[in-house]
């Protein structure tokens, strides 16, 4: 669907070694597939962040039902647009329209189309993704992180982020016990956080975490 058009242009890496399930595809099959010049197989690599930086884009269009795909999350981590199935685990990756698109499975028409949207469009595909550092950053320069941490209870309020990647940001947010956290969810500043989500359309995935014998929260 795209070979023609960009076959001069644009190369493809397929990354990973082979799997020993009868039903996994074969070294023959894929030897086939993959011309070598338009689409590489490179078998399987231990430099994948390396790969990835020489990248424009990630494309994981998996049709099982993963768990949270490691390919896809590294993929942000580096700052690639991210094509990836509005399936089970990977949905959970994507911001649709903001940080990558999301596909149905199974459908190669729409995959060619996202395709070529991100080949097209240099300035777009540096621009999904960020929407995550944009709101961290006005989050601190508003004062709303500092007064977070004055509040009675709170413990931690920090935001991390790698050196060489603008678009991934990691929040850790930890309080005295659930009485504390309630009192910061049922306050003013709850409202300008949800404020700055909306402006960034920023989605979260949270995982916490109580130590049970002193029944302290922390939030990821």
């Amino acid at each position: 669907k795209l070979r023609d058009s960009y076959k001069d242009r644009v190369e493809f890496f397929l990354c990973g070694g082979l799997d020993t399930n009868p039903l996994a595809i074969t070294r023959e099959r894929l030897e086939a597939l993959c011309d070598g010049t338009y689409i590489k197989w490179l078998g399987r690599r231990d430099d994948v962040q390396q790969l990835l930086e020489s990248c424009h884009l990630f494309a994981f269009p998996s049709y099982y039902k993963e768990g949270l795909p490691k390919s896809c999350i590294e993929a942000a981590a580096v700052g690639r647009p991210i094509i990836t199935c509005d399936s089970t685990g990977c949905r959970d990756t994507v911001i649709d329209g903001k940080t990558g698109f999301l596909i149905p499975a199974k459908d190669s028409d729409a995959l060619a189309e996202k395709l070529r949207i991100l080949f097209d469009d240099a300035a777009l595909r540096r621009e999904m993704g960020c929407n995550a550092r944009k709101f961290a950053e006005e989050m601190v320069s508003s004062g709303v992180v500092q007064e977070i941490r004055n509040k009675k209870g709170n413990l931690r309020y920090e935001y991390f982020a790698p050196i060489d990647d603008k678009e991934t940001i990691l929040l850790i947010d930890s309080w005295e016990n659930q009485e504390a956290l309630d009192e910061h969810h049922k306050s003013e500043t709850m409202n300008k956080i949800i404020e700055l989500r909306n402006k960034y359309d920023l989605h979260m995935k949270v995982e916490r975490y109580i130590l049970e014998d002193t029944k302290k929260i922390t939030n990821i």
